[in-house]
């Protein structure tokens, strides 16, 4: 007797995180949104979102957890890939927790190591 398969469906695939980055003037930028799991494992290479025109970002089908996000200039994406690189970046870092099912807003302002 032959078994009918079942479709499956994740129910983390809906979860999402979105948010606008301004500059320090308060303009929308062009930069990049770097998440990393908290507690981060800052060896590890981060998820990245490119910031659009408007400012905005998005990070689609995330799991549940806790995060770190920051949102820094696009040309510091070098020293963010070279091994141990986000460890200039932990002080910068803002928290977040994504909950099951959940779109989340996080807007940033735009940040680089050794800003205070």
């Amino acid at each position: 007797m032959m078994k009918a398969s079942m479709p499956c469906t994740m129910a983390w695939v809906m979860r999402s995180i979105t948010g606008t980055v301004r500059d320090e003037l308060e303009k929308p930028t062009g930069s990049l949104v770097m998440l990393v799991e908290d507690p981060a494992d800052l060896a590890v290479t981060p998820r990245y979102a490119s910031v659009v025109g408007d400012g905005t970002y998005s990070f689609t089908n995330v799991p549940p957890g806790s995060y770190r996000i920051v949102a820094t200039q696009r040309n510091d994406m070098m020293t963010v890939q070279r091994p141990g690189g986000l460890i200039d970046y932990e002080d910068l870092m803002e928290s977040l927790e994504l909950h099951a099912g959940e779109k989340l807003t996080k807007d940033l302002n735009r940040r680089t190591p050794g800003e205070k």
